[in-house]
């Protein structure tokens, strides 16, 4: 602006000038500059304006679903919003567009006005209340009474006097553990424990947590209800539990919860803290169960031993996985739903399953995240994904493959051809073989034979001939 100052012009009513073009900006969008209205200006800022739209056009465009959702969202910085608003604006076409197939029912309402973030939200909405509706629910009267027959028939009930004065003792180790160096704890910084507070309330309402490491992966493959990754090798800490339901499961997960946790919080011989990871991970299926937690990279293969001896290092080795996500509560029902859906996909893009009947299940939320939130997944080992003309020639192969099975029984009888009933020439050849040795005649045995040979050999041609014009048909 080269205009001279007007008298009493000062930086604010500077400012208000240039918050007055963003508001013309926002409401009557470029062409309010540039079609000689009341707000025209010269044609080289419009040029000028032109010029950067065009470099900025290169950058992919985001659909309005997504910069409503953005706007929405609580976790957006205010000083971000007015520029998402300002973008809506200019894409009130696109949003009529959409509001428009939505009234005249082309599309559904939530395919043309929820973003990505709304339509993952309505899917695990549905999940929940199915989980709630068929699993949860039904199963909670059991679960009581269940628990209800444990406390009754616990030999000893813990003594209330008693719990306190382990709690204290408790507390008493831990600040004699904090004052063993003759120096006074150390206290977090306000600034520090201000933004481990606001990360936790983020993780409320994130699938995946915040400032927590994962084991690094690759995906490689992606289709409608998985993903196919490969993982790298890492390191975990492990421990067996036994294999059970309900709310034996439940006891067994906590106890071994708690002491890898524990592990990882300085309980091993170097006393050293690590940082927390997610997923846990739990393999389910074939006997014994095993929950893991992954050690951080930064250790390498310097990893403390622990002291809990059901605890144990392991180092995981690279592998192929395909994975289902799913929204909710971790049940034995569900885990089983998600399991037989993932091998249905599986079995429909052609992927080699290795142990179809093991699964591993991955949590990543803390207990705190709301359920439609929650990040849970079902990983099976797999192969190659087979080629359209492999699973072609396999389908084409199952056939004859039990028929092979069915000659193979039919087999153990000399007299048996194809899993059929013999035929007169098999029938024939055996007689005469029979006849020559109790005639002694034996020359006269083997020609005879030899023309029932000829006829078995034309009776197995015909059929055999027969089965190949079927299947090629």
């Amino acid at each position: 602006d080269r205009r001279p100052p007007r008298p009493g012009e000062g930086v604010l009513a500077k400012m208000m000038r240039v918050a007055a073009l963003i508001l013309v900006v926002a409401v009557g969008g470029t062409d309010a500059f540039t079609t000689g209205g009341a707000f025209a200006l010269p044609q080289r800022v419009a040029l000028r304006r032109g010029a950067v739209a065009v470099s900025m056009s290169t950058k992919p465009k985001e659909t309005w679903q997504e910069r409503a959702e953005a706007l929405a969202n609580p976790l957006t910085s205010p000083l971000d919003k007015p520029k998402i608003l300002s973008d809506l604006l200019g894409m009130r076409e696109d949003i009529a567009a959409s509001v428009t197939k939505v009234i005249n029912r082309e599309s559904k309402p939530e395919d043309e006005l929820l973003g990505p973030i709304g339509k993952r939200q309505l899917k695990a909405q549905e999940t929940v209340r199915r989980q709630l509706r068929d699993d949860i629910l039904p199963s909670a009267r059991e679960t009581l009474e269940e628990l209800r027959e444990r406390a009754r028939s616990s030999d000893s009930r813990p003594d209330p006097r008693e719990q306190f004065r382990r709690v204290q003792g408790l507390v008493t180790d831990q600040l004699d553990e904090l004052t063993a160096s003759g120096k006074p704890p150390t206290l977090p910084e306000p600034r520090k424990l201000a933004q481990d507070l606001a990360q936790e309330v983020r993780n409320v309402f994130q699938s995946t947590p915040e400032g927590l490491e994962q084991p690094p992966y690759e995906v490689v493959a992606s289709a409608a209800g998985f993903e196919v990754r490969e993982y790298e090798g890492f390191t975990v800490a492990r421990r067996s539990m036994a294999a059970g339901a309900g709310v034996n499961r439940t006891f067994a997960e906590g106890r071994s919860f708690n002491a890898l946790a524990g592990f990882l919080f300085g309980d091993n011989e170097r006393d050293e803290a690590m940082a927390m990871t997610t997923p846990v991970f739990v393999e389910r299926g074939g006997g014994a169960e095993v929950m893991s937690f992954v050690i951080p990279m930064d250790k390498g293969g310097d990893v403390p031993a622990p002291r809990d001896d059901s605890v144990e290092i392991s180092e995981m080795p690279a592998a192929r996985y395909a994975v289902r996500e799913f929204a909710g509560f971790v049940t034995d029902k569900e885990v089983e739903f998600q399991r037989k859906e993932l091998l249905k996909d599986l079995e429909a893009e052609g992927y080699e399953v290795f142990e179809g009947e093991a699964v591993t299940v991955a949590q990543y939320n803390p207990p705190y995240t709301l359920p439609t939130s929650r990040r849970n997944e079902v990983l099976i080992k797999v192969g190659e994904k087979k080629d359209k003309e492999d699973k072609a020639e396999e389908e084409a192969a199952a056939p004859l493959k039990e028929e092979g099975e069915g000659e193979g029984a039919a087999g153990e009888g000399d007299a048996t051809i194809s899993g059929k009933e013999p035929s007169y020439g098999v029938y024939a050849e055996q007689e005469f073989k029979d006849w020559g040795k109790e005639e002694g005649d034996e020359g006269d045995a083997k020609a005879e034979a030899g023309e029932a040979t000829e006829v078995a050999a034309a009776e197995v041609a015909e059929e055999e001939g027969e089965g190949e014009g079927k299947k090629k048909k």
